[in-house]
């Protein structure tokens, strides 16, 4: 089996961690993030830290901004500036669960040059840590999250089982919510 470094950056009080899926993603995020800080509504100390991500084509951006905020308002800034939605359900999650000092992390497969040292660094296989083979054994995430390590909390159906065309609402709830015909 393969191992990986894989280092983990824990968001701190004054940063916004973005997860972005796209280089469309990170323009409309540079967009929103520019506006708010014209308009006031951010302030941040520097300029923000843009990195490609491990996955081809997605971006991890970090803002780190003047003063803290808890980690509720970082959440919805982070939903705002268009990180990723499921990330932020599951950041969200920890949140009301009590996993506040760590619910936010990105995770990276290089040090960030540039940027501060990593919270952590694990030798997993060399895969994301989504499926619980590797979360459950992942020293850092167990550190970090503690019993939520490998937490699930919502369903997700896998983006290629989803058919195109007209298809009966039946085919997502099993028609149990599809409104019947009278």
């Amino acid at each position: 089996m393969v191992t990986h470094d894989w280092h983990w950056y824990v968001g701190r009080g004054n940063e916004l961690l973005l997860d972005l899926d796209s280089e469309r993603a990170l323009g409309y995020a540079m967009d929103r993030l520019e506006r708010n800080i014209e308009e006031g509504f951010l302030r941040v100390k520097e300029d923000p830290y843009v990195e490609r991500s491990s996955t081809p084509g997605h971006y991890h951006m970090i803002v780190t901004l003047r003063k803290p905020l808890d980690a509720v308002d970082r959440a919805v800034w982070e939903l705002h500036l268009g990180g990723d939605l499921v990330r932020a359900q599951y950041n969200l999650m920890r949140i009301s669960r009590g996993v506040n000092g760590t619910s936010d992390f990105l995770i990276a497969d290089r040090p960030y040059p540039g940027f501060r040292p990593p919270d952590g660094v694990c030798r997993c296989p060399e895969e994301k840590h989504k499926e619980k083979t590797v979360t459950d054994k992942c020293p850092v995430m167990r550190e970090l999250l503690g019993r939520e390590c490998s937490a699930q909390y919502f369903a997700i159906r896998p983006k290629n089982s989803i058919p195109v065309g007209r298809i009966p609402l039946s085919t997502f709830g099993g028609g149990k919510y599809a409104k019947k015909k009278t």
